[in-house]
């Protein structure tokens, strides 16, 4: 077995004795505490949005959460009117149909191949990127938000 050193840390490699595996071992450099990010500095996304929506938010929510149930969910109604999801959950509910529904597409999902199934959500997250942008445009152009 031979060891080389490098800057902080040793590295080993060896044979075995029919010379038929080769190992080496690479053990993590000793990395200074003081170059590393603390975990507690991570920002919340949601923590400069409002707590609560005007009624108008919440009508326009309600228009396009009916059009279209799949597509606007919580967090997406969040982005588009900066407002926390858990404000929006708690205004803006599906109906019985509307749960129905989406129960049943999603039903319908399981049947279909997992490629199928990741280019089916890969449409629907561009779909709703989509829409978030005509919605937001919307909105700037009527002076809204």
């Amino acid at each position: 077995m031979a060891a080389s050193s490098s800057l902080n840390a040793m590295r080993y490699q060896a044979i075995t004795s029919d010379g038929r595996i080769f190992v080496c071992y690479h053990p993590d450099k000793k990395f200074p505490i003081e170059y590393t990010k603390s975990l507690q500095k991570l920002n919340d996304p949601w923590e400069n949005m409002n707590d609560t929506m005007t009624k108008a938010q919440i009508q326009e929510s309600l228009r396009l959460k009916a059009d279209e149930p799949g597509i606007w969910g919580s967090k997406l109604l969040g982005r588009l009117f900066n407002i926390k999801p858990s404000a929006v959950r708690e205004h803006v509910r599906l109906t019985k149909e509307q749960r129905k529904t989406l129960e049943q597409e999603n039903k319908a999902l399981k049947f279909f191949r997992p490629h199928k199934r990741r280019l089916y959500r890969r449409l629907l997250h561009l779909h709703r990127r989509k829409r978030l942008e005509e919605e937001a445009e919307k909105l700037k152009f009527t002076g809204q938000q």
